[in-house]
């Protein structure tokens, strides 16, 4: 039986623009998070890789998605479940990667649907709950975050 991979992934936005992962050797951009360890809660697993992705805590934080994905890889298949946050961070200002293999990029939120995101299936859903929790992003003034 193939067992089911538990990922935890953000949505951060601001002024219009939304926090995304970029694979460099792949090429494929993707939400930031990761895989949640064994007995790990979903909300730590998620503040745990957005400290060793890019040094930032979560101020807030609600999920909002739940997708399953499936997806063939040396001949195997690979099945995952996201679930997807909305979060609040500490910190916006100058976010860069602390892994090699990454980039991070704030790509417009309309320009979504026009770049290489996996998985793709995924989008219609990211989108429509940045929309249905505009006064959740809004709701830190500490936050310079606008539509």
């Amino acid at each position: 039986m193939t067992e089911t991979e538990l990922i935890v992934r953000a949505v951060a936005v601001e002024d219009g623009k939304i926090l995304l992962c970029k694979n460099l050797i792949k090429g494929h951009y993707f939400l930031p998070g990761g895989h949640i360890e064994h007995n790990e809660l979903p909300e730590i697993a998620l503040e745990r890789e957005l400290i060793e992705e890019i040094g930032r805590k979560i101020k807030k934080v609600k999920q909002v998605a739940e997708i399953k994905n499936s997806y063939e890889c040396n001949g195997e298949t690979i099945n995952e479940v996201f679930y997807v946050y909305l979060v609040i961070l500490d910190d916006y200002v100058n976010i860069k990667s602390k892994e090699d293999h990454l980039e991070f990029d704030w790509v417009l939120i309309d320009e979504l649907k026009k770049i290489n995101f996996k998985p793709k299936k995924a989008i219609k859903d990211i989108l429509k709950n940045i929309e249905a929790n505009k006064d959740y992003l809004k709701s830190d003034s500490s936050n310079k975050i606008k539509y």
